[in-house]
This record gives C-alpha cells, structure tokens and sequence, in this order.
C-alpha cells in the first residue's frame, strides 16, 4: 500500500520540488551554517547555556507539555 501511494504522489511532488529546487544551494548552505555553530557552541561548552536560555523563552503551555 505505502508503494501504490508514493506511486501516485511522485507526479505531485516533482511539480512541487521544481518550484523550490532553485533554493537548494541556499538551503545547503544555511544547514551547513547552522552545523558548524552548533558544533562551536558544542566544543566550547555553550550549548548548554543557550539551551538553558531558550528554555526561558519557551511559552508556559508548551513547557507543561513536556
């Protein structure tokens, strides 16, 4: 069954994935960005402290979902 439905959807999804393949190499790099700071924020011990401080920005009712 989930073969039959991905069969169906490939047409759906590669119009889609022409509109928005031109943002890819944009995407690339901000992921990549985004992986080099965590890794910094990583070996230099300050993940946990911006951790902490965006625990602080969390809105209540999400918190006490967790």
């Amino acid at each position: 069954m989930p073969f039959l439905l991905a069969a169906l959807a490939i047409d759906r999804f590669l119009v889609w994935f022409q509109r928005y393949r031109k943002l890819i190499p944009v995407v690339t790099r901000v992921a990549g960005a985004v992986l080099v700071l965590v890794g910094l924020l990583l070996a230099s011990g300050y993940y946990a402290a911006m951790a902490g401080w965006l625990s602080g920005l969390t809105p209540e009712f999400l918190r006490s979902k967790l």
